[in-house]
């Protein structure tokens, strides 16, 4: 679902910069929710021109370049950059770190809007959090739109989503959210997914779609397998050997995407 939001998004190009990252389970790194979304941003500073780059540098750029080593690699960065800062009192250089990210944030969006997604954020740490929630707070924030998707099941045991349940509680008004529960489809999503991949409506497949949606719980994964194996000429399921589904689910790819796994 956010990919084909963000996709829609692309087609305006130059009208809004979309910066996309994802938390690793077994990823053992500082700042696991940030860190992808900073190898987006370096990689987007180094496409732009030196003199461009430059006017969006606050002068703390180099505390965040410290915690962010990718940062770096931008030559507008680099130039900008202190050598000293490892003496410095670490949380210090973590609050100017990222007073510095708000302020880049906030220069970014006076040219165009800013998307930012993090997927998985169940597998985010806690410092993540913090410093998103700081980031992202009223007052004066930057006009960013944050995207953060988790599984539901694995909530409850997240430090991330603990700590930033916390912080929503603490501070209501801090930062506007909306939540979107991606719950399974209803009868009528049923119906239309049954309706689409078959390429028929009629009562038949209607009367179908129901008992596909009854089997599979609304799980859109299970019912587009299950719609794999009927056959809607017949009315019938059949077995299939496994190079027919392979070969079925071939048949669906995009002729480009085809021609890349050739």
């Amino acid at each position: 679902l956010v990919d084909h939001f963000l996709d829609v998004c692309r087609q305006h190009a130059g009208a809004v910069t979309i910066l996309s990252g994802r938390c690793y389970d077994r990823e053992s790194v500082p700042f696991k929710a940030l860190d992808n979304l900073i190898d987006a941003l370096a990689n987007y500073l180094r496409g732009l021109t030196l003199a461009e780059a430059a006017l969006l540098m606050p002068d703390d750029i180099g505390f965040l370049s410290y915690l962010f080593p990718v940062l770096q690699r931008v030559e507008a960065v680099e130039r900008l950059t202190r050598k000293n800062i490892a003496r410095l009192d670490q949380q210090q250089v973590r609050t100017r770190a990222f007073a510095a990210l708000r302020a880049l944030l906030n220069r970014l969006t006076q040219h165009c809007p800013v998307i930012l997604f993090s997927d998985d954020l169940q597998w985010g740490d806690m410092d993540s959090a913090d410093v998103l929630f700081e980031v992202l707070k009223s007052p004066e924030a930057p006009a960013v739109l944050f995207i953060g998707t988790y599984r539901s099941d694995e909530a409850d045991s997240s430090p991330f989503l603990a700590r930033w349940n916390n912080l929503k509680t603490a501070s209501p008004q801090e930062i506007r959210i909306q939540e979107v529960v991606v719950a399974p489809l209803g009868l009528k999503e049923c119906t239309q997914l049954t309706i689409a991949l078959v390429g028929q409506d009629t009562e038949a497949i209607r009367r179908r779609a129901l008992e596909f949606t009854q089997q599979t719980g609304g799980n859109p994964f299970l019912l587009t397998e299950l719609i794999g194996c009927y056959d809607p000429s017949a009315d019938s399921f059949r077995a299939m050997p496994i190079h027919e589904v392979i070969d079925n689910k071939l048949a669906r790819l995009p002729l480009e995407a085809a021609a890349l796994l050739q």
